[in-house]
C-alpha cells in the first residue's frame, strides 16, 4: 500500500509540481514507510518551475525539519529575491535563522513579516519566540498583545503570553492563565457498557488499538519521537471498541466541562458552551526511549492524554520515566524554562489541560512501550 501511494503522489506532482500538499504528502509516507528521508520531488519540481517561490519556500522548510538548515537558508533567499514583499518568504527566512540560533537576525526578518500579515498569529508567535530567546521580554509582550486583541482566542499566542509573563515575573497574571490546579485536571475514566473495569477493557483495546500502528517512524510534522501514530480520525473508526472509548472519554470531558467556573472574560474558560465536540483523535505508540517533544496545540480548546498501557519506568517516582509534564517549553524555537507540573501516567487515567498549556514527554528506557490516546 505505501508503494501505490507513494506512486500515486509522484504523479500528482508531475501534474501540478506546484501543488506543496502533494510534497508534503510524498514525504511523509516516503519517511512513515521507513525508506528514510526524500525530497527529491523538490528540486525536480523547482527545474520545472523556477520561478515558483512558493516551491522555494517548501523546500526550505522541509530542508529545516532534516536540519539541512544552511541550504534551508539558500532556498528561502532565493524565494525572497523572488518576491521581495512576501510575508511568507520573510517569515520562512527567519525561521531557517533561528535554526542556526542567529536570532537577532531573525527579529529583523520577522518584524518585516509581522508588518506586512498583521492577522496571522502563526507567524507572530514564532516573531515572539525569537524576541525572547534574546531577552526582549517586554517587546515579545507588547507584540503578543496586539496579536490577542485581534485574536484573543488564538492557542500559539497565549502560549507565548504564558512564558512572556512568567520570564517578566508577572505571576498572579501567569497563574491565571495557566492555573495548573483549576485548568488541568485528572480523571479516572470508566469503562464502557459491558466492561467490569478499565483493565479488562483495555485487555480488548490495546491489540485493537497496536494493528491500527502500520507506520515504521514517527511523524516528521508531529511531536512525538521513537514511536508511531495513527492515521486519520481514530473516533471515525465504528468498530465498538473505540465507539465504547469515545462514549467513556466524552462523558469525561462533560463533566470536567460542567465543573468549570463562568468568567468571559477569560481566554480558556470563556470559550465553554453547552457542546463539544472532538477536533482531532489519535493514538500514540511510544517504544522504549520514546517521548515527546514540548508543545501546544495550535487548533484545540482542551487537549488530553488517556493511557492505555504503559512502561514499567512510570512506577518509579525518582526518574519520572514516561511521565506527563507541563510548564517546560521547547528551547530549539524559544527560551528554556523548566516544568512546573508533572503527572504520573497510570492506565485509564485521563489528563485534561488548556491547548496553550506547554506540555511534553519523559523519554523512558524502563518497559517496551507506552500507548496512550489523545
Amino acid at each position: 500500500a505505501y508503494e501505490d501511494a507513494i506512486a500515486a503522489y509522484r504523479r500528482a506532482i508531475e501534474l501540478a509540481p506546484q501543488t506543496l500538499k502533494w510534497h508534503q504528502a510524498l514525504h511523509e509516507t516516503i519517511w512513515q514507510a521507513g525508506q528514510g528521508v526524500d525530497l527529491s520531488s523538490f528540486p525536480y519540481a523547482i527545474q520545472r518551475l523556477p520561478q515558483d517561490a512558493g516551491l522555494r519556500r517548501g523546500f526550505a522548510l522541509h530542508l529545516n525539519k532534516v536540519r539541512s538548515h544552511q541550504e534551508a537558508e539558500e532556498q528561502a533567499r532565493i524565494a525572497l529575491a523572488l518576491a521581495p514583499e512576501s510575508a511568507e518568504s520573510l517569515d520562512v527566512l527567519a525561521q531557517t535563522l533561528v535554526d542556526q540560533k542567529r536570532h537577532e537576525e531573525a527579529v529583523t526578518s520577522f518584524q518585516k513579516a509581522a508588518a506586512l500579515a498583521r492577522n496571522d498569529m502563526a507567524l507572530r508567535a514564532r516573531y515572539a519566540d525569537a524576541l525572547l530567546v534574546l531577552g526582549q521580554t517586554a517587546k515579545a509582550y507588547e507584540t503578543l498583545g496586539d496579536a490577542l486583541r485581534i485574536a484573543p482566542h488564538d492557542q500559539e499566542v497565549l502560549a507565548r503570553m504564558a512564558v512572556a509573563l512568567r520570564m517578566l515575573g508577572e505571576e498572579r497574571a501567569y497563574q491565571a492563565l495557566v492555573d495548573y490546579d483549576g485548568l488541568c485536571t485528572t480523571i479516572a475514566v470508566k469503562p464502557p457498557e459491558g466492561y467490569s473495569d478499565i483493565r479488562t477493557f483495555h485487555a480488548a483495546l490495546a491489540p485493537y488499538l497496536l494493528a491500527k500502528h502500520v507506520a515504521k517512524a514517527h511523524p516528521t510534522d508531529q511531536t512525538l519521537r521513537g514511536g508511531t501514530q495513527t492515521f486519520g480520525s481514530l473516533f471515525g473508526d465504528r468498530h465498538p471498541l473505540i465507539q465504547g472509548l469515545r462514549r467513556s472519554l466524552y462523558e469525561a470531558v462533560q463533566a470536567f466541562m460542567a465543573g468549570l467556573p463562568e468568567d468571559r472574560a477569560h481566554p480558556f474558560l470563556g470559550r465553554r458552551t453547552s457542546g463539544l465536540k472532538f477536533s482531532g483523535s489519535w493514538s500514540v505508540r511510544l517504544a522504549s526511549g520514546g517521548f515527546h517533544t514540548n508543545h501546544i496545540h495550535p487548533k484545540g480548546w482542551i487537549s488530553s492524554a488517556y493511557y492505555v498501557s504503559l512502561p514499567a519506568g512510570v512506577s518509579d517516582p525518582a526518574s519520572r520515566q514516561g511521565w506527563f509534564k507541563m510548564g517546560e517549553t521547547n528551547p530549539e524555537k524559544g527560551p528554556d524554562l523548566p516544568a512546573e507540573r508533572w503527572v504520573q501516567p497510570e492506565e485509564g487515567k485521563l489528563v485534561l489541560f488548556p491547548s496553550y498549556v506547554w506540555h511534553g514527554t519523559q523519554a523512558f528506557d524502563q518497559g517496551e512501550e507506552r500507548l496512550t490516546v489523545a
